[in-house]
């Protein structure tokens, strides 16, 4: 069996795949939506497998919860609220 169909086999044809990527983005958008009509200051964004399509029952659930109701500054002048996040640019890659 060459791996192309070893794959297709585990995870299903690059259809199927599609298919579930464009499921788990309406879901998000969805639920997001839901977030946005209660006034929760909070959005979700799926990543990871499930993001893109070939999570199977094994996988776990990569989530980013992202916060709209707080400011990044990147200098201590733009701060105006105490609740702002001061991000400091890295000299070093990831």
């Amino acid at each position: 069996m060459d791996l192309s169909t070893r794959l297709s086999y585990l995870f299903g044809t690059e259809d199927h795949v599609g298919m579930r990527r464009q499921l788990v983005l309406l879901r998000e958008k969805m639920k997001n939506h839901l977030h946005l009509m209660e006034k929760r200051n909070q959005y979700t964004i799926c990543s990871g497998s499930l993001g893109e399509g070939l999570a199977y029952p094994q996988s776990d659930d990569d989530l980013m919860f992202c916060q709209t109701n707080i400011r990044v500054v990147t200098t201590y002048r733009e701060s105006t609220e105490r609740g702002d996040i001061l991000m400091v640019p890295s000299e070093y890659s990831p």
